[in-house]
């Protein structure tokens, strides 16, 4: 939404002065109004999104320890594993 915001901002800037400021009539300035209030619409889904981060899941990688039944009792191993861990 920012990116789009400022975008129509920029795009109805050049064509307002690219009519000339005399030139130009009302439905001109729509397209940057809209723009500054997409920009500005956009503050409420960046601070979701910062809130939403802290609560997401990580990925890690590494070994976890196995047993494996053998001749002796008990044979530790370690095996490639992928783990998730997810806070709520």
């Amino acid at each position: 939404m920012l990116g789009g915001g400022v975008l129509m901002i920029s795009v109805g800037t050049l064509i307002i002065f690219g009519k000339g400021i005399f030139g130009a009539d009302d439905t001109d300035s729509i397209l940057p109004l809209v723009g500054a209030g997409t920009a500005i619409g956009s503050i409420p889904f960046f601070i979701s999104s910062g809130n939403n981060k802290r609560k997401a899941g990580h990925i890690n990688l590494g070994f976890q320890p196995e047993t494996f039944p053998g001749q002796s009792p008990i044979i530790l191993g370690a095996q490639p594993a992928i783990t998730i861990k997810i806070g709520l």
